[in-house]
């Protein structure tokens, strides 16, 4: 039985550290899950947020020294329904860090948020 490692996000501008640790602390043969934003995951937030949102763009799959054993994508619908909620997930993704404050201003009037989610996970072997 092989053991799974977890790692909880693999943005674009950790994925080299993301890999390198990854191939450092997989057993040989062993399995890690990663998991990535999808094209439309928080798209209400962003509708919210944006005068002109677009959409994320998915990183290539492919991570030197392991296999893609399996994709499975992860779709839902979340409402937040307080303003304190809806603060707290902006800050915690990389829009918060890349609007302006007219942009961060516009969540301060929202009372309800309900934005898609979607994810997929990565499921590798190491080679």
């Amino acid at each position: 039985r092989s053991r799974m490692r977890a790692v909880t996000s693999c943005s674009m501008s950790s994925r080299r550290t993301t890999r390198l640790s990854l191939r450092a602390c997989c057993a040989p043969k062993g399995c890690c899950c990663v998991w990535i934003p999808l094209e439309r995951h928080l798209w209400g937030l962003k509708r919210a947020v944006y005068d002109h949102p677009y959409e994320n763009t998915v990183p290539d799959p492919a991570l030197p020294g392991f296999a893609l054993a399996e994709q499975r994508t992860l779709r839902g619908t979340i409402t937040l329904r307080t303003n304190a909620d809806i603060e707290a997930l902006f800050c915690m993704t990389p829009y918060y860090y890349k609007s302006g404050a007219r942009d961060q201003a516009k969540l301060h009037a929202l009372d309800t948020l309900t934005t898609e989610t979607e994810f997929a996970l990565l499921i590798y072997r190491k080679a």
